[in-house]
């Protein structure tokens, strides 16, 4: 199976964007449950995640931000999907 690729229009979308993003989130499951984080702002309950940032592989940006958001330390398996997020620049 190959990595699937997915675009995500934010809510701030416009035709014209000027920004994309590759977001990195991971599934974490331990014991048949599945860890989800909670966004307080947007009242969202999401697979914790977040952008890549300059020089860091998905992998290191999955664990990073799984354990800035959580609190909990992973090593990544295996990569099956790449989320760009295209934003509008505010």
């Amino acid at each position: 199976m190959g990595i699937k690729t997915i675009e995500i229009h934010g809510a701030n979308a416009h035709k014209v964007f000027s920004k994309t993003r590759v977001g990195c989130r991971g599934i974490v499951i331990k014991d048949s449950l599945m860890l989800i984080s909670h966004e307080v702002n947007t009242d969202y309950y999401l697979i914790p995640g977040g952008g890549l940032e300059e020089d860091e592989t998905a992998e290191e940006c999955c664990a990073r931000e799984i354990c800035e958001e959580t609190g909990y330390i992973v090593q990544p398996v295996s990569c099956f999907l790449t989320i760009n997020e295209i934003l509008r620049r505010v």
